[in-house]
């Protein structure tokens, strides 16, 4: 969902955060991005062990949107599908940089 909403918004935002998200119907998603947000940057993360949304559809994201020229930085966690101390400093750092 947020990636969705932050690709097509038409005006520019800071950047997304997604977190253990599959990302249904990605390429038409790209076919409508904004060129607003073309270089979102986009902190996508993910539990290696999630049993509700599989790591490698997160892992395919990435890799997909990297391979666009999209800046994202990528982020696995020891986790299943939830959150670690460790992401919420990565992603406070990341909120940081893009909003600063």
């Amino acid at each position: 969902m947020t990636l969705h909403s932050a690709l097509r918004f038409g005006q520019r935002l800071a950047g997304a955060v997604v977190l253990s998200a599959p990302v249904p119907y990605l390429d038409e998603l790209l076919r409508e991005a904004s060129p607003a947000n073309a270089d979102l940057p986009i902190f996508l993360a993910h539990g290696v062990a999630d049993p509700m949304v599989p790591f490698a559809l997160g892992e395919a994201v990435s890799q997909q949107l990297r391979g666009l020229g999209r800046p994202v930085a990528w982020h696995a966690y020891p986790v299943a599908h939830g959150v670690n101390l460790e992401e919420i400093r990565d992603i406070g750092r990341f909120l940081a940089t893009v909003l600063s």
